[in-house]
């Protein structure tokens, strides 16, 4: 129940933050967007694979969502590639966690039961 609840958020945050008409933040010449563009769709891949979601037809649909918010904001590659950046990153670590969690269930315990 709780990674549902996070993959709402996550939801709920990339869709105001990549769909609004502007999103509040510094102007400057650093670009810092892009790593607000790769940690949104890394939460996304993320919390969406930690729910239970499966990767086969989960991330394709993050990146289908990646390509449509570039499209509509005027396509930028470099947008996009940090969106692409971003699902990779949510799912190594998805993996990484997913492997660690499924280890420490199957690992004897200290008590000996």
């Amino acid at each position: 129940v709780t990674w549902r609840v996070a993959l709402v958020a996550a939801i709920a945050i990339n869709l105001y933050s990549m769909y609004a008409p502007r999103v509040p933040g510094p102007s400057t010449s650093l670009r810092l967007d892009l790593v607000g563009h790769a940690a949104s769709f890394a939460a996304l891949a993320f919390t969406g694979l930690l729910a239970g979601l499966k990767a086969r037809w989960w991330l394709p649909l993050v990146a289908l969502n990646a390509v449509a918010s570039e499209l509509i904001q005027g396509f930028l590659l470099i947008d996009l590639a940090a969106d692409a950046l971003g699902i990779v990153v949510g799912w190594l670590a998805a993996r990484w966690l997913i492997t660690r969690l499924t280890e420490r269930a199957h690992e004897p315990r200290a008590d000996g039961v």
